[in-house]
């Protein structure tokens, strides 16, 4: 027996409706792999505890989110709301789902989810993680990822600059720099530089 896409809605958890609606936002492009959306999904739940409905991103932090998150992917699989191979990305039947989710959504956090892909989607694994774990630096207790990222640590903040990933606060924040000793390293490695009253 079919069961309609008004049915599996009713069926989704918090969760599985995040996953769709992040991976509807900027035109449906797919995520690169699961720890790009474990991610992702920790910077939303960061900054919107309520999407999830919880009151602090901390208790949904020391969850172990991996194990959840693959859970819920074979869900959505099953249901046949997504692929993951190589890249996660929806069905078309998941862009249905996706799309009414996101017209039943509030604009806050749709907006969310949109900003924090195009922001984190395209990055290498190490920027990915650098940016993550001066953004919630709780997740350096949570995941054991950080030991690999610290020991390159100047160069990823450098080229998040340079992408215009980061301001230049944040960027001397991942170097582990004072921001004095940063913009001094980016001069003598001849690296063009805005600086904004707000990086003073």
């Amino acid at each position: 027996m079919r069961i309609s896409i008004m049915e599996i809605k009713e069926l989704l958890s918090d969760l599985q409706r995040l996953i769709l609606i992040l991976l509807w936002c900027r035109e449906r492009m797919p995520i690169k792999g699961k720890l790009w959306l474990q991610k992702e999904l920790l910077m939303i739940v960061h900054a919107k505890p309520e999407v999830l409905g919880i009151l602090d991103s901390e208790a949904y932090l020391s969850e172990p989110l991996i194990e959840k998150l693959d859970a819920e992917l074979d869900n959505l699989k099953q249901l046949g709301l997504i692929i993951d191979q190589p890249e996660i990305k929806l069905t078309r039947k998941g862009e249905k789902l996706a799309e009414l989710l996101v017209r039943e959504s509030d604009d806050e956090t749709v907006q969310l989810a949109d900003e924090v892909k195009r922001w984190l989607g395209d990055l290498s694994e190490d920027k990915l993680l650098a940016i993550m774990y001066t953004a919630i630096p709780d997740l350096t207790k949570e995941f054991g990822e950080h030991k690999r990222v610290t020991k390159h640590r100047r160069e990823i903040a450098i080229r998040l600059y340079q992408k215009g990933k980061v301001s230049l606060n944040r960027a001397a924040e991942i170097a582990g720099l004072p921001l004095e000793k940063f913009i001094h390293e980016l001069k003598r490695l001849s690296v063009p530089m805005e600086i904004n009253h707000d990086d003073l």
